[in-house]
C-alpha cells in the first residue's frame, strides 16, 4: 500500500483556473517538490492533497483511506496532514507555551524534541507579539509537529524571511525529514529551496505537469526553456546555425575556461560580475551571448576566450 496517491485528480476554480489530471504515488519518508511560476497551481495540489479543496474529478489516498474534501467533511482540512501556509497565524496575547501545549497530541518528551528540532526551546515564555517573523514560523511549524501529522505540507515557507532567517529554517526542515521522519511536501519557484532537498521534483505549468523526475535530471535534462529558467541561468548555444533543432542547453558550469586553441566555442568577455563562491562571465561568441563561471579570472573585459564543453553535460532542446 502506498503512503499517499493522488489518483487522477482534478479541480476547477470559478476564475478560470484549471488543474488537469494529475497522478502520483509518494513513498512514506521521501521528500517531493512542486515547482513552477506563479499560478501554475502549486498551491491548489496542497490545498487538495490536505482536504481545504474538494477535487472536480479524482481522489486522495493517505494510507489507504481517501482524503475528505470541503463537499463531504463538516470541517475542511484532514487532522493527519499539517498544512503550513505562508499565511499563517499565530493566536495573539498568548506564551508560546501555551500555544503548544493546547495543541500537542504527543507526550512531553516528544514535545520537548520539537522544541529542540524547530529551535524554539528559547521562545517558550515570549508571547506571540514579542517575536520577529522567523521566530513565529518556526513557531507555527512545531504546532503543526506536536499534533503528530502523517504528512506535513509546506507552501512556500521561506518566502517572507530574511537570509538568517532563512538560512535557519531551511535546516529545520531538514531536520524534520532526517531526525522525525515525517513524510513532506513542499512548494517553491525558488530552485535553492527544491534542488537540495527533493528526492523529485514535479515541474508544474498552468495547471499540467510537465516535467518530473530528480533534481539534476529537471536542472541539467529539462524538457524545454522553461523547465530551464527556474533552475537558475542557462545557455542556449547553436551548435550548428544552418541546423534548427541544434540548440544544446547548458548551464554556465557545463563550459570551462580554457586556454586551449582547439575549442567549440570563443568570444569576447563583455562582463564580470563577481557572485561570491566564484565570477560570472558573460561572454559575446558567434553563437550568441554566453554566460560561464570562473574561479580568480586571469581575463579582462574586452579579452578573448576559449570555451570547453563538458561533452556528458550536453543536452539539446
Amino acid at each position: 500500500m502506498s503512503f499517499l496517491e493522488l489518483q487522477k485528480i482534478s479541480y476547477a476554480d470559478p476564475g478560470g483556473f484549471t488543474l488537469q489530471e494529475l497522478s502520483l504515488i509518494l513513498e512514506e519518508g521521501k521528500r517531493i517538490a512542486f515547482a513552477g511560476e506563479t499560478g501554475s497551481g502549486k498551491t491548489t495540489v496542497l490545498k487538495l492533497i490536505s482536504g481545504l479543496l474538494q477535487p472536480s474529478s479524482g481522489r486522495v489516498i493517505l494510507k489507504g483511506d481517501q482524503v475528505r474534501g470541503p463537499v463531504q467533511s463538516l470541517v475542511p482540512g484532514n487532522e493527519r496532514v499539517a498544512y503550513l501556509s505562508q499565511f499563517f497565524e499565530l493566536q495573539k496575547f498568548l506564551r508560546v507555551e501555551q500555544i503548544l501545549k493546547y495543541a500537542s497530541r504527543i507526550s512531553s518528551m516528544a514535545t520537548e524534541r520539537i522544541y529542540r528540532i524547530c529551535e524554539i526551546e528559547h521562545l517558550l515564555e515570549r508571547k506571540t507579539d514579542q517575536l520577529s517573523g522567523g521566530e513565529r514560523q518556526r513557531i507555527a511549524l512545531a504546532r503543526l509537529l506536536v499534533m503528530a501529522p502523517d504528512l506535513l505540507l509546506l507552501d512556500e515557507p521561506y518566502s517572507n524571511l530574511d537570509s538568517a532567517h532563512r538560512i535557519k529554517m531551511k535546516s529545520v526542515v531538514d531536520k524534520i525529514g532526517d531526525q522525525l521522519g515525517i513524510t513532506s511536501i513542499l512548494v517553491s519557484h525558488d530552485s535553492f529551496d527544491t534542488l537540495p532537498w527533493a528526492d523529485e521534483i514535479f515541474i508544474l505549468r498552468n495547471g499540467s505537469v510537465v516535467q518530473h523526475g530528480s533534481p539534476e535530471m529537471v536542472y541539467r535534462r529539462p524538457v524545454d526553456e522553461y523547465v530551464g529558467a527556474l533552475f537558475g541561468r542557462y545557455n542556449l548555444i547553436a551548435i550548428d546555425p544552418g541546423v534548427s533543432d541544434t540548440r544544446a542547453f547548458l548551464r554556465p558550469d557545463d563550459l570551462i575556461i580554457t586556454k586551449e586553441e582547439d575549442c567549440e566555442l570563443s568570444g569576447e568577455v563583455k562582463k564580470i560580475s563577481f557572485a561570491g563562491p566564484f565570477f560570472e562571465v558573460q561572454v559575446s561568441a558567434p553563437q550568441g551571448n554566453i554566460t560561464v563561471l570562473s574561479g580568480m579570472p586571469d581575463f579582462k573585459v574586452g579579452d578573448r576566450i576559449n570555451l570547453k564543453v563538458i561533452p556528458e553535460r550536453v543536452h539539446f532542446l
